[in-house]
């Protein structure tokens, strides 16, 4: 029988019956750190790039997962790479890497052979194996000593960074950073691998703050610290601070509740597990010359001592007639940060406070709930509002320690002093109709000869209609019909007074 099965397949050679060529890849994923993998492929000319022909498999859950194409005879090349989800997730190589080829402006492996193959296990993104290091994964805080932490960074803009020796004490070790007089003005160093920290900083809203030694060549120079997720980058909080001296150790003090001009604020539902440090942000080396600098002691201190004035806030929601659970103060001072700031009402009167250590010498601020479930509308004319870009809010000045009057909902003056004003200003008003399919008159008669000014604002306080009249009654033709569904706010004020209402839109 063994005989005549040699027989057949010398035969079939013979005849021109040429056998596939089987190419076996692996692929090793133990170093990847990017977004979760469902299912890893191989793509390339064997396949016409396919999303899904050639998933790849790790039964034995080593964390390298394998593939064997069959090629036709006579196959001996192939353009590839490793692919994931379907595409959601693909290596991506430089062009002069060695195991690579580039062609229409796509940088895919190469592989040739002449027969059949099993390539050496590579490292996803990279040409060679992966080195295994045994070193923990970094976490702050960080002060290079650690003989079992992976201390890799990963520079950029042509920084070059080691570690090294103290400059002012050869018993302590740092991380010396070089930094080239061809760097860009953006030119920084992450103070991990590319997969971050093997914890997420603890940021939420107390607990905001990173300390710094840093020894610089120059005094005056720009120190910009980056948090942000190595998953998403656009998931990111930037702050700075300044070198005072030259040639000597400042501890410098990273506030990430003060986001650099420019940049996002702090968003404490995101996850910031790598942090990057920028030397003389802003200046380019052709301008600074090579310098060098060192960092240690990277602290995540977390809140600080709060400094500034005490400031009291009161707000009586007794006169509002919608429903929810918790007020809260928001502003210029917390980044308008939702529910960080709450209020409280002990004594359940329906006047709900809170004290804040305000440091800044104005804010504009307003009282919302429930996260900005519902936030005022304030009027643009009220004596205690400031109106920016469209948007209208409640003005502060400080000078020291301040304890505000209550105010109402909505209003510059207590719940009392409105009903006083209302009924002293307006004899009546009516908008009609109400709900109202865009167009509306509002009428009503006025106390006293005076200037009113009616303002229709979005339910984010945005004016989108104004218009002034003169004498002692209303009698006004509102045309809103461009504008979608939806509630409006329509202020009639003068110097006597204001008066709020609302109204639907529904067509």
């Amino acid at each position: 029988m063994k005989k005549i099965i040699l027989l057949i397949a010398l035969a079939f050679s013979s005849l021109g019956y040429a056998q596939d060529v089987a190419v076996s890849l692996s692929v090793d994923m133990n170093s990847y750190c990017g977004a979760p993998i469902t299912t890893l492929y191989v793509s390339g000319t064997f396949n016409a790039w396919s999303a899904d022909a050639n998933p790849m498999t790790d039964d034995n859950a080593d964390g390298v997962y394998d593939v064997t194409l069959s090629l036709p005879a006579g196959t001996d090349s192939i353009l590839y790479k490793f692919q994931a989800n379907q595409w959601a997730i693909q290596e991506s190589f430089s062009p002069g890497d060695p195991c690579t080829v580039t062609a229409d402006g796509f940088t895919n492996r190469v592989l040739l052979f002449s027969g059949d193959i099993t390539a050496p296990t590579v490292c996803w993104n990279s040409c060679s194996a992966c080195v295994v290091s045994g070193l923990e994964q970094i976490e702050l805080d960080i002060d290079w000593e650690g003989d079992l932490i992976d201390y890799t960074v990963s520079d950029f803009g042509e920084n070059s960074s080691t570690l090294d020796v103290d400059p002012t004490n050869s018993n302590n070790n740092v991380l010396k950073t070089d930094r080239s007089a061809s760097a860009p003005t953006w030119a920084g160093t992450t103070l991990s691998t590319p997969c971050g920290f093997a914890q997420p900083m603890p940021f939420d809203i107390n607990n905001n703050v990173i300390t710094v030694n840093v020894y610089s060549p120059v005094a005056g120079a720009i120190i910009r610290l980056k948090a942000e997720d190595h998953l998403d980058p656009t998931h990111s909080v930037e702050t700075e601070a300044t070198i005072t001296a030259a040639n000597t150790w400042e501890t410098l003090t990273f506030d990430f509740t003060n986001e650099a001009t420019g940049t996002a604020a702090i968003n404490y539902t995101y996850t910031f597990d790598m942090l990057s440090i920028f030397y003389n942000f802003g200046v380019d080396g052709a301008t600074a010359g090579t310098q060098t600098y060192y960092c240690d002691d990277i602290i995540f201190v977390g809140g600080i001592t709060p400094t500034g004035n005490d400031v009291t806030f009161k707000v009586d929601m007794n006169n509002y007639s919608g429903t929810f659970t918790e007020v809260q103060l928001n502003g210029t001072f917390n980044g308008w940060c939702g529910a960080c700031n709450p209020m409280s009402d002990v004594d359940a009167d329906g006047i709900w406070e809170v004290t804040l250590p305000i440091e800044d010498p104005s804010i504009e601020y307003k009282f919302t709930f429930d996260n900005w479930t519902g936030q005022e509308s304030l009027s643009p004319d009220l004596t205690c509002t400031i109106t920016t870009d469209g948007f209208t809010n409640r003005l502060l000045e400080i000078s020291g320690d301040t304890i505000l009057p209550t105010v109402c909902w909505e209003y510059c003056v207590s719940c009392l002093s409105l009903d006083v004003e209302e009924n002293n200003i307006f004899e009546q008003i009516v908008i009609s109709p109400n709900p109202s399919k865009g167009i509306f008159k509002i009428n009503g008669e006025l106390n006293s000869t005076t200037t009113a000014l009616i303002n229709v604002m979005d339910i984010q306080g945005k004016i989108i209609y104004q218009s002034r009249v003169m004498g002692n009654s209303l009698n006004e033709t509102i045309d809103l019909s461009d504008l979608e569904n939806g509630m409006y706010i329509i202020s009639v004020s003068s110097e006597l007074g204001s008066i709020i209402e609302k109204i639907l839109i529904l067509k």
